[in-house]
């Protein structure tokens, strides 16, 4: 055995060593595939859902917390932020309900803590739903952000 031929046997070998044997079974085991491609092109929350999560029992939940302003001027940066103590999380959704595509962001979780943040442009008032999948089911909060022109309380929808 040459050199080289060593030096990456051992690389691949400490890499498996490394990750453990939890993550050389699929990570995703409890997650039904996701359409993404679908779910990005779907035009209301209910086939968003549908894409990304299938039949999975849908339900309301004190445990996902959606933080984002009340108000916010038109075409100002809008910052999202999502969390939830729920155990077992495996992925998080972002919809807007007022959008002709709603699915604004879309993470898988692989035993990490569920905790996601981005940035959204809103163009009127609409309600904001975070979606979590966790155990089985999809849990979810829903905020109400309203949007003004100039930031002066001239409401624009």
């Amino acid at each position: 055995m040459d050199r080289r031929s060593f030096i990456k046997s051992a690389l691949g070998g400490g890499v498996l060593v490394l990750t453990g044997p939890d993550s050389w079974s699929k990570p995703y085991d409890s997650v039904p595939t996701p359409n993404t491609k679908a779910a990005f092109r779907a035009t209301s929350e209910a086939e968003v859902l549908h894409h990304l999560f299938g039949d999975a029992p849908r339900q309301a939940s004190p445990q996902i917390k959606l933080w984002a302003p009340d108000v916010t001027t038109t075409y100002l940066q809008l910052p999202v932020k999502i969390s939830s103590d729920l155990p077992g999380a495996r992925a998080i959704a972002l919809t807007v309900q007022r959008a002709s595509t709603p699915l604004a962001a879309f993470v898988l979780l692989s035993g990490a803590s569920c905790f996601f943040t981005t940035r959204l442009l809103l163009n009127e008032t609409t309600r904001l739903s975070a979606h979590v999948f966790g155990n089985k089911a999809v849990f979810s909060a829903a905020t109400l952000v309203r949007v003004t022109r100039g930031g002066y309380g001239m409401h624009v929808r």
